[in-house]
């Protein structure tokens, strides 16, 4: 979810005219920088801004955003609190909250990821599918699943195109071994985006699991179709065929998986 504001409005952030140019200077400079894969000298950049300009709300965000690309997930989280802290009713605090959520969640902190996207819906209900999406999969990750599946209703009710939400929402139906109904979430999420991989390996898992391995194989067909390299489409198509005992066509769908790089 990394989004970089610039050229924007920023008179009313800065307190004087010398001082508007140089922050601004060292932000153009950073964005500049962040195009050409600098990112040591990006934050530096953003760094010097934010130094300026305590309340620059946009280094703040442009900063945590790249912290959490380089996987750096603490120093992003203090980062989109400075953007929060920056302009805490603004739009940008909605991203942040966001993005301080998705931090927590890849460092494991699912509760804590809830309270951030829970802030984030607070500022702006109506327009926050993402945010209860993200919120779905905090709440899947803890086990939650009646609750995940409440969250990503929320994210298709405020959004009915959302695929993700679709296909997250079967992902914790599968969960409760609800195939059936996860399947129709999965068709959904492939009817709004026929492109999608992911629903369609999730829809040749349950259907494997329910014991339906022609069904699965069709499934993984079109993963195929779609893009005949990965590796974890034919490692699936195999196992489903050597379910059927259809044992020669399912090693040369193995060693088609095994050419494309699986380990398993």
């Amino acid at each position: 979810m990394r989004l970089i504001y610039a050229n924007l409005i920023l008179l009313a952030l800065i307190t004087s005219a010398q001082c508007q140019e140089t922050a601004v200077d060292w932000f153009n400079k950073a964005v500049a920088l962040d195009a050409q894969g600098e990112y040591d000298e990006v934050i530096k950049a953003y760094d010097e801004a934010i130094k300026l300009n305590p309340n620059f709300v946009e280094a703040w965000f442009n900063k945590a955003s790249l912290l959490q690309a380089l996987g750096k997930n603490d120093e992003a989280i203090k980062a989109f609190e400075g953007a929060i802290e920056s302009d805490p009713t603004g739009i940008i605090a909605i991203v942040a909250w966001a993005g301080k959520g998705v931090s927590l969640y890849n460092q494991g902190k699912y509760d804590d990821a809830i309270k951030a996207y829970d802030e984030a819906i607070k500022l702006n209900p109506n327009d926050a599918g993402a945010w209860w999406t993200y919120k779905g999969n905090a709440l899947e990750a803890l086990g939650r699943y009646d609750d995940a599946i409440n969250a990503h209703d929320e994210a298709i009710k405020l959004d009915p195109n959302d695929a993700e939400a679709w296909n997250n929402k079967g992902i914790a139906l599968k969960n409760q071994n609800k195939y059936e109904d996860a399947i129709k979430c999965y068709d959904e999420a492939i009817r709004l985006d026929p492109t999608l991989i992911q629903p369609r390996m999730n829809k040749g898992i349950s259907l494997y699991n329910q014991g339906k391995y022609d069904d699965a194989i069709k499934a993984y067909d079109e993963i195929i179709k779609l893009n005949p390299n990965i590796a974890d489409a034919w490692q699936k198509k195999g196992d489903a065929l050597e379910a059927l005992r259809r044992t020669t066509e399912a090693n040369a769908a193995f060693d088609k998986a095994k050419e494309l790089g699986y380990t398993g």
